[in-house]
């Protein structure tokens, strides 16, 4: 199996989801509306997102987006490291480094989508839930704003 670098992000609110679901999204570092976690393709993550998804919704995101999201929200983290935010998207989605090692959070907290999400109860491509593929690269541009 390949691996691939996803996008999750949370879509609905937790108000009324079991303490399993809101264990897993808390695991997944999902505590807010609007939140992205950026995670690998592993079993045991694959197996989490399918608990949630009808709370969150996720895809490959590509390295462009990638890029714009560390450039946008990490630069603040990065100034103490003397890398940029390109040199980091790189080494990540090479593989080469992750987030823990280089001790940065791998959540961004990111605006509501431009023009809305379609309807936040059915799944994509009627609504705003479950598995997008390469479609979530689309969302996270209309929430990096």
């Amino acid at each position: 199996m390949d691996k691939k670098i996803l996008a999750v992000v949370l879509v609905r609110g937790v108000a009324d989801a079991s303490r399993k679901i809101e264990g897993t999204l808390n695991l997944l570092n999902l505590k807010q509306v609007n939140t992205c976690t950026i995670i690998d393709s592993r079993p045991s993550y694959i197996g989490s997102i399918k608990l949630c998804k009808d709370y969150i919704t996720w895809g490959e995101i590509n390295p462009a987006t990638f890029k714009r999201l560390f450039e946008k929200k990490l630069n603040g983290e990065l100034k103490e490291k003397k890398l940029t935010p390109q040199q980091l998207a790189d080494k990540i989605l090479k593989f080469e480094t992750d987030f823990k090692k280089e001790g940065i959070r791998n959540v961004f907290h990111l605006n509501s989508p431009k023009k809305g999400y379609r309807h936040i109860k059915k799944p994509y491509p009627k609504g705003a839930l479950g598995y997008r593929a390469e479609a979530i690269n689309q969302l996270l541009a209309r929430m990096l704003r």
